[in-house]
């Protein structure tokens, strides 16, 4: 049996970098296992970095989906950026539109 820790908050301050989103990506990764454990209550990201958590302008991270193809048929979003590997851009994009949704690809779709 795991010990309940508290919840937790993430963020970042600064400029996003590609070595800083994948940090916080991976350090989400790892909190979300933990809550959907039980140990963490919930996850909290933070916006606008320590001036959002000082503002309280939060949002709760623990509802978020694991399944990108769950997430669209949700009804919850509108448009999805597709940020994935290039190999990825077309299943993904014709997934969001497959469901209604706007894509949007910053690549061409399979490079």
């Amino acid at each position: 049996m795991h010990k309940l820790i508290g919840n937790a908050i993430v963020g970042q301050s600064g400029g996003p970098t590609a070595a800083i989103n994948a940090t916080l990506a991976g350090v989400v990764r790892g909190v979300l296992e933990n809550v959907h454990e039980g140990t963490i209550p919930t996850l909290y990201g933070m916006r606008n970095g320590v001036e959002g958590l000082l503002r309280e302008d939060i949002v709760n991270l623990s509802e978020f989906f694991a399944d990108a193809e769950k997430m669209m048929k949700s009804g919850l979003i509108d448009v999805v950026l597709v940020e994935v590997p290039h190999y990825q851009h077309s299943d993904i994009a014709i997934m969001a539109m497959n469901n209604g949704l706007h894509a949007v690809v910053d690549k061409p779709a399979g490079v």
